[in-house]
């Protein structure tokens, strides 16, 4: 018999998690200055080293995931010492800002190294790919990982697209349903319903009215990210996988040897273990796999499917080129 391993991670967080107890339950019954520099001195420098024995040194990740956790460990330490409720606002702003700029800094290391193709494969490096790889560098755990790099790339296409252009040889999904279009429409509205309302509600509460502002300029942005995502991210074939993008909604990658057929779609589908890329239109074809793939969705949602909805701008030059591919 013998026994496997335990997660170095799991492992990690059940020690912050202990001492973090123990510092709040001293903290309760016996505090004083001594044992306040101690629990300080615990969180600061305690919980990094053994983050670093304990993950770094076992392999399970790389060194520079260290930074979040001191980040996060000075952050926790700036609630224990008594002090004025800005400061610890300021402080608070400080480490998240400092948390943000390292990860971007490293996003931003991780695409420029990557940002040219692969020769072996002839596949283009896809923004939202490199954010999660270079995301899930500094965070350990895929769920959360995901989600940030979700957050990012909204950011990116809604900032940073602009000059970008399709992936030559791609096929796009976005003309003939107009839903750019509509996405970017909605996100004008956004930005002249936030002046409004919030002109209306500061007459009751400032506060409220900065908040729906916040949350309608979020929205804008979101909106204007998901919009330039469709005109981005096309539809590619590479010489093993068919690439399905549908903006940031959805990307599956499809292995030839998982398609089984490739038919044309006779009106709308409902199917058990089935996901549609054709968004205000009906599927144009349905893409059969005998084996099912994972479709990955925006925040890190997923799903497993056998069965795909299509609805391309030029179709036919897609089918063409797809029954080509497939009987290469």
């Amino acid at each position: 018999m013998t026994l496997r391993r335990p997660n170095p991670l799991l492992v990690f967080l059940t020690f912050a998690f202990t001492v973090n107890v123990a510092v709040v339950l001293m903290m309760r019954y016996h505090a004083n200055r001594a044992l306040l520099a101690g629990a300080c001195l615990d969180l600061l420098i305690t919980i990094p080293v053994a983050y670093y024995f304990l993950v770094v040194r076992s392999g399970a990740h790389s060194m520079p995931t260290i930074a979040p956790v001191f980040v996060l460990s000075m952050l926790r330490a700036s609630f224990l010492i008594p002090m004025a409720g800005n400061l610890k606002t300021f402080i608070g702003v400080v480490c998240e800002v400092a948390l943000i700029g390292f990860v971007a800094m490293r996003v931003y290391g991780t695409i420029r190294t990557r940002s040219r193709p692969q020769e072996d494969t002839l596949q283009p490096h896809d923004v939202t790919d490199m954010l999660y790889r270079g995301v899930s560098e500094l965070i350990p755990i895929p769920a959360m990982a995901r989600i940030l790099a979700s957050e990012l790339a909204v950011f990116y296409y809604a900032f940073f697209s602009w000059r970008s252009r399709p992936v030559s040889g791609g096929f796009s999904m976005h003309k003939e349903s107009g839903i750019a279009a509509l996405f970017g429409l909605l996100a004008g509205v956004s930005v002249v319903e936030a002046a409004l309302v919030h002109l209306v509600v500061q007459r009751w509460s400032v506060t409220v009215a900065w908040i729906l502002t916040a949350a309608s300029i979020y929205g804008a942005v979101l909106l204007t990210g998901l919009a330039r995502a469709f005109i981005v991210r096309s539809t590619i074939l590479t010489p093993d996988t068919v690439e399905l993008r549908c903006g940031l909604l959805w990307k599956i990658s499809v292995p030839r040897t998982a398609i089984s057929a490739f038919t044309v779609a006779a009106g709308p589908q409902h199917p058990a273990n089935y996901v549609s890329l054709a968004k205000l239109a009906d599927p144009q074809y349905i893409l059969e796999l005998q084996e099912s793939v994972i479709a990955e969705g925006l925040y890190g949602r997923s799903r497993k499917v056998t069965r795909i909805g299509m609805a391309m701008d030029d179709s036919r030059k897609f089918e063409q080129a797809l029954r080509s591919w497939l009987a290469a």
